[in-house]
C-alpha cells in the first residue's frame, strides 16, 4: 500500500471508531484526539513508526446524544459490530471489506474530560502476509468550541 492509502485507512478506522463511541460521560466542546499507530510486517523505514497524529473535532449535545449521527462518512466500507458499553467503557469489533479488507477490535476507556483507548486489526498485506495495526488513541478536551 503506499503512504497515501494507508493514511486513509488509519482516518477511517480511528477517527469513526472514537465517535461512535462518543456517546458515554463526555462533555460537549473543543476536544483533540492524538492516534499513535503500530504496524508490524512493515519494512523498517516506512511511515507511521509510532508518529502521533492529531485533529481536533468540535462535540455537540445533538452529536453526543445519538452516536451514530456522528459517523464521518468514509470511502472504507467498515460496519462496526457487536457494540457493548457499560460504565466509563466501551468495546466494539469492527469489519472492513473492499481492496483494504480488515478485521479487528477497540475498547474505551472514558474519564470525563478525557479517555483512551486502543484499536487492534489485522489486514493482509500485498504479500499476502497478515499485518497488525495497533492504535492508541487520547482525547481530551481543550474548553469549549470556538
Amino acid at each position: 500500500m503506499k503512504k497515501a492509502g494507508l493514511t486513509l485507512v488509519f482516518a477511517a478506522i480511528a477517527f469513526p471508531m472514537m465517535v461512535y463511541a462518543a456517546g458515554t460521560d463526555m462533555k460537549e466542546g473543543l476536544w483533540e484526539i492524538a492516534v499513535t499507530t503500530e504496524m508490524s510486517g512493515m519494512p523498517a523505514g516506512m511511515p507511521f513508526g509510532g508518529q502521533e497524529i492529531k485533529q481536533t473535532h468540535c462535540y455537540t449535545q445533538k452529536e453526543l446524544k445519538d452516536s451514530k449521527n456522528t459517523l464521518p462518512k468514509s470511502d472504507e466500507k467498515c460496519e462496526i459490530v457487536d457494540y457493548k458499553s457499560s460504565g466509563k467503557k466501551a468495546s466494539w469489533a469492527v469489519q472492513c471489506k473492499g481492496e483494504n479488507a480488515m478485521n479487528g477490535s477497540g475498547e474505551i476507556l472514558y474519564k470525563g474530560d478525557s479517555y483512551e483507548s486502543t484499536v487492534k486489526m489485522t489486514s493482509k498485506n500485498s504479500r499476502g502476509r497478515s499485518m497488525q495495526i495497533i492504535q492508541h488513541i487520547k482525547g481530551r478536551r481543550l474548553g469549549n468550541c470556538k
